[in-house]
């Protein structure tokens, strides 16, 4: 079963990987665990869904995160 929108966690690592594109720390701030934080921020940064998502984020002309 495939997901068809992201998760609350994967919503908070997009806006804030966003912001400097570094994965772990994105992961942490979106509450992922410090000790998976950069497995889990590869795997999260690699989800097709979360990619549209990053790519919306990277068009919008205001370039506002919230």
């Amino acid at each position: 079963m495939s997901a068809t929108r992201l998760t609350d966690k994967q919503q908070n690592f997009v806006r804030e990987y966003v912001k400097d594109f570094n994965s772990t720390r994105a992961a942490i701030s979106a509450g992922y665990s410090k000790r998976s934080a950069m497995q889990r921020g590869q795997e999260v940064r690699d989800n097709p869904l979360v990619i549209l998502e990053i790519e919306k984020y990277i068009r919008r002309k205001d370039n506002d995160v919230d």
